[in-house]
């Protein structure tokens, strides 16, 4: 069934389908045309609305003819059912015997009515069954076709009372008196069908059958669909013409713009032909104005010049034509360059680039060249076309910028760029003739930064530039020369960083001997205004060695050396050998190794206790951070702070270590606090101080810890303060403020120490070790640590001693009035667990004699 109802509506969707598509097409040829955009919407509404109504059209069409239909088979029906009901169809029942003449007769009337119905399918009467079910009483279906011809034995009819399976709701309708047309096709075992139903009576006027005529539903559906294709067929006509139409016109629109196109282009093309030729017609003068032009054959024989060319060579033009261009040659460039050219041309390609060349008069001029081959039809190579322009002014302008690129602004002395160059040059000599030496000298001048923090930068830079004039009249007549100049060169790198190239030296003791005279040059006060200033300097030492490949390997093997000069106490000169290099490589390696580690278990904390001299009572305990490396061991302190202080890898370092003992502090303030130190001591780094949030840090690890601020001593050490004292001073006020002891450590090894001391609000002054080791060497010692005592004492501040070792050193200090002291006498750094057992005791313990000083403080510290 549902494929009859898509059959019925598929000449509509065709019919849609192919209006569109038509459409679609005559579009897409409109718009090749050139058609407006509101052209093509109106051929579209047009065609929609031809399609729209054709739609309409064919439906009324099809309605109408459906109704016709229906009337002539709604008429045709109940007629036969008189004639049946005449005849005494009521007569025939469910159990009537096939061979009964009435039921013989009635199927022969039924064959008559198909015989003359062609459109008929089938007319067959029903009976309801007792069980309420429809039930065969005459169907011919079985036993004649249209043409009156019998099919079958009786035993193939349909027997009478066969059930109507899936019986038709209209069927019971009619049972009830209706007569019902159903026009939608109902499919069973016999086929689809279109039918009608009309009740039947008997004498007594009740309904006891009813009379089905069954129509083939294709033939139904043919007959509609035809009368509605037929509509349809004119609608699609009309919108096919009426698309040709639209079509034809936009075409010949198209084609006569194509044509006026075409002339509005020929027009254009000739007013640009003019425009170009008056353009050629500037740029020749142009060019002959402000550019060299020069035209040679294929041999390279001057064949036209321009006015501008004879200009810059200085020669007539009937002197130039016929000549070569190597008339004007200079001999600056090479033979490779001038192959370069030739190779390039004769290979059909443009080349460009600078040319120097030389005039009449012999003077050099430099002409920006663009030579480009000319090809005549058979793309062969006829002329060669050179057009310049004269760049001698920029060429002068650029030697004078790089002149000056390479020459330091302050001191006039040559610059980074230029001794690198000389470098280069030395070392490309040094490999083609190895009995050539040379040596470089890296300068570097102590305390040059304290000039510029205390007296300015502007006298900073006039000691730089009295050194680089100091450093030229030094150097003998070669040693030191002007930019342009080849030899020993004497530069200036940066800040107070000088090299010295000694160019072309005899014997590498030479180096000694003028690395000598520029120390005791150096060693002389510079006078500069109204100051009087001293700066020696560190010089690092390298001399030619196959090995060294370029500039910047033999500046940084003698950068290193000059690192070396410092640490060995400034003031000289160090000549650098392989173990500098292994020395930076090991601290580097250490640098790696400990940004690895910080906040691993490799770091750990040892304690040194902190003992009062008068009653050998703990005071307090010194956290010391101590590094076990996986590979390498214990790695000493003195080895790798002053690396994580150089890095600021001290910083996060600094940070662990306060939280680790805050932490340990509180444990034993917990667990023991009968053996509990009053404080804990831990030492600030001078980088610490640059940080702003340095306060603000350490009172966070308290506060998490839970310790008092007075239970904190934070240790700094002279030289540390004093490198930026104004900033130190507002940070250690601050954490004064907060209540923490604060503590200078390693007093004495400093500068100013005696005159700042009063600025900074420190509760305990450490003799540094270098004093107490020195006791026993004389009276000058004891003096200088009695002097610090007695400062201490008359500040109000607690003095305490470091690097005791022996019980002398004791007794002095005793004597003195120092208070506390620290040292391996007392104890080395141990573990918190020794530390708190009292296992640090060391030679408390041993000598006897001590217990004269104090008996009372035996059981203080747990002996």
């Amino acid at each position: 069934m549902l494929f009859f109802v898509l059959h019925y509506y598929l000449d509509l969707l065709a019919f849609l389908a192919t209006a569109m598509g038509i459409a679609a097409y005559i579009d897409a040829q409109t718009q090749k045309a050139g058609a407006l955009r509101r052209g093509r919407l109106i051929t579209w509404g047009l065609t929609l609305s031809l399609a729209l109504i054709g739609t309409a059209a064919a439906h009324w069409t099809c309605e109408y003819q459906r109704s016709r239909l229906k009337a002539s088979i709604e008429g045709l029906a109940p007629t036969y059912a008189i004639e049946l009901e005449n005849a005494g169809h009521e007569n025939v029942g469910l159990d009537t015997d096939p061979s009964d003449p009435l039921y013989l007769r009635l199927i022969e009337r039924q064959r008559d009515w198909l015989t003359a119905n062609q459109a008929v399918a089938d007319i067959y009467t029903l009976k309801k069954t007792p069980d309420g079910r429809m039930a065969f009483v005459v169907d011919s279906e079985t036993d004649y076709n249209h043409d009156g011809l019998f099919l079958g034995e009786i035993e193939s009819r349909t027997k009478i009372g066969e059930i109507y399976e899936d019986t038709p709701d209209k069927m019971y309708e009619a049972l009830a008196g209706k007569v019902i047309f159903d026009d939608v096709p109902i499919t069973d075992k016999w086929g689809t069908w279109v039918g009608t139903y009309v009740p039947m009576r008997n004498s007594k006027g009740q309904v006891d059958a009813i009379l089905g005529v069954d129509f083939p539903a294709s033939h139904w559906l043919f007959v509609l669909v035809l009368n509605r294709g037929g509509v349809l067929g004119v609608f699609l006509a009309l919108i096919a013409g009426y698309q040709v139409a639209i079509l034809q016109w936009y075409q010949n629109r198209a084609e006569i713009r194509f044509h006026r196109e075409v002339a509005i282009q020929k027009q254009a093309q000739a007013q640009a032909l003019e425009d170009a030729i008056r353009r050629l017609r500037a740029y020749e003068l142009v060019i002959d104005a402000h550019t060299s032009l020069s035209i040679t054959d294929h041999r390279g024989i001057l064949t036209h010049v321009n006015e501008k060319f004879c200009e810059l060579s200085g020669f007539e033009w009937e002197e130039l034509i016929g000549r070569s261009p190597s008339i004007v040659k200079s001999g600056y460039h090479s033979r490779s360059f001038w192959e370069t050219v030739w190779s390039t041309m004769l290979r059909g390609q443009a080349w460009r680039g600078e040319i120097c060349n030389r005039n009449r008069t012999g003077e050099l001029y430099w002409v920006d060249t663009t030579i480009v081959p000319y090809k005549d039809a058979t793309d062969t190579i006829t002329q060669f076309i050179s057009v310049g322009t004269d760049i001698t002014a920029r060429k002068k302008f650029e030697a004078e910028l790089l002149s000056a690129a390479r020459v330091d602004k302050l001191t006039g002395l040559p610059n980074r760029a230029l001794i690198q160059d000389r470098l280069r040059q030395a070392i490309d000599r040094s490999r083609r003739v190895p009995s050539y030496l040379f040596a470089v000298m890296f300068m570097d001048f102590d305390r040059f930064k304290l000039v510029n923090d205390c007296l300015g930068h502007d006298v900073g830079d006039m000691l730089l530039q009295q050194i680089a004039g100091r450093l030229s009249n030094l150097l003998r007549s070669g040693d030191s020369l002007a930019v342009d100049a080849s030899g020993t060169t004497v530069a200036r790198l940066g800040g107070d960083e000088f090299v010295i190239l000694l160019d072309g030296i005899s014997r590498p003791t030479d180096v000694s001997l003028v690395a000598e005279r520029i120390l005791t040059a150096c060693d002389t006060p510079y006078q500069i205004g109204e100051h009087l200033v001293r700066s020696s300097a560190s010089i690092g030492i390298v001399c030619s060695d196959p090995r060294y490949k370029t500039a910047e390997e033999m500046l940084r093997d003698a950068d290193i050396a000059m690192y070396e000069a410092k640490a060995q106490g400034k003031a000289r000169f160090v000549i650098f050998d392989s173990s500098m290099q292994q020395a930076v490589h090991e601290r580097v390696q250490i640098e790696t190794d400990m940004r690895a580690g910080v906040g691993t278990d490799q770091f750990f904390l040892r304690y040194q206790p902190i003992i009062g001299l008068e009653d050998r009572i703990l005071r307090g305990a010194e956290a010391l951070v101590r590094w076990k490396h996986p590979v390498r061991g214990e790695i000493s302190p003195v080895n790798f702070i002053p690396i994580a202080e150089e890095t600021r890898l001290i910083l996060p370092l600094t940070v662990w270590i306060m939280e680790q003992a805050c932490w340990q502090f509180m444990q034993w303030k917990t667990l023991a606090p009968d053996r509990c130190p009053d404080y804990m001591s831990v030492n600030l780094s001078r980088v610490q101080f640059s940080e702003p949030g340095i306060v603000r840090e350490i009172l966070r690890i308290i506060e998490a810890s839970g310790m008092k601020a007075s239970e904190l001593q934070l240790e700094v050490t002279e030289s540390e303060i004093m490198s930026n004292r104004e900033s130190a001073i507002e940070i250690l006020r601050s954490l004064k403020a907060f209540g923490f002891r604060l503590a200078m450590d390693d007093f004495g090894t400093g500068h100013s120490s005696l005159a700042c001391l009063h600025q900074f609000p420190f509760d305990v002054i450490k003799i540094d070790r270098a004093f107490i080791a020195n006791l026993a060497h004389g009276r000058t010692f004891i003096a200088l640590a009695n002097a610090v005592v007695t400062l201490a004492e008359n500040l109000g501040l607690t003095c305490v001693a470091e690097g005791i070792e022996t019980f002398d050193q004791i007794v002095l200090l005793q004597s003195m009035g120092c208070r506390c002291g620290q040292g391996y006498y007392f104890g080395r750094p141990v573990s918190p667990e020794d530390f708190i057992s009292g296992n640090w005791a060391g030679s408390l313990a041993r000598p006897k004699h001590l217990e004269m000083l104090a008996p009372e403080a035996s059981q203080a510290v747990g002996i």
